[in-house]
Order: structure tokens, then C-alpha cells, then sequence
């Protein structure tokens, strides 16, 4: 699910297109298929962190 840039809430996308509506702050929203969501790559870090810090306990 994409997320708008401003406010976070869902963003409504345009058929065959690359462009998003958000109906909570009015803001439209360009998508880049090629880039990852930014919660994905925090999620992907905090994965890797958790692994380092057990590693580092044992």
C-alpha cells in the first residue's frame, strides 16, 4: 500500500497510471515503482538490527 508523502494515511491510485490521490490532505502523490516504500526499508533495517543485537548478546 503506498502512503502519502505529507500526512501517512492510504493513497488512492490511478488505473494503469503512477499517480495517487490522498483523500485525507488533498495531495497528490507521484509513485516510483522502483523504489521500495520507506516502511519497508525501516522494517528491513530493524530485521538486520535485531539479528546483529542477538548475535551480540550470545
Amino acid at each position: 500500500m503506498v502512503k502519502c508523502d505529507s500526512c501517512g494515511a492510504n493513497v488512492d491510485l490511478a488505473k494503469d497510471s503512477n499517480m495517487g490521490h490522498c483523500a485525507t490532505c488533498n495531495n497528490i502523490v507521484e509513485v516510483n515503482e522502483q523504489q521500495p516504500a520507506p516502511q519497508e526499508e525501516q522494517s528491513k533495517a530493524a530485521v538486520g538490527s535485531q539479528g546483529a543485537t542477538e548475535k551480540a548478546k550470545k
